[in-house]
């Protein structure tokens, strides 16, 4: 009766074993395919708004003109904007004002 039962656990231990084996390699491909999903409800959800601020700084880059899928496509015009303001040297850069 003790062989029958250490027989059973270890079928039923390979079993479990094989289970998880499965479920582990689609894990990775199941949660690239959630976070794709995410950032395409996002993406969706920002572009009318960005489009309105696209529009208020007179852009011509408006999202839905370019159709973008990630959220880097849908920032980058923002970002290229606010580019020339962070790379603008600081007081302390420039040095003394020479009018004082």
């Amino acid at each position: 009766m003790t062989r029958i039962l250490s027989i059973v656990s270890l079928l039923l231990s390979l079993a479990a074993l094989c289970l998880a084996m499965a479920a582990y390699r689609g894990a990775d491909k199941r949660a690239a395919a959630a976070v794709g999903a995410r950032e395409e409800a996002m993406v969706n959800h920002l572009k009318p708004r960005l489009d309105r601020l696209y529009r208020d700084f007179g852009t011509n880059l408006s999202p839905a003109q370019r159709d973008p899928r990630t959220l880097e496509d849908l920032l980058a015009p923002l970002l290229q904007s606010l580019e020339p303001i962070a790379t603008r040297p600081t007081p302390a850069e420039v040095g003394p004002n020479p009018k004082k």
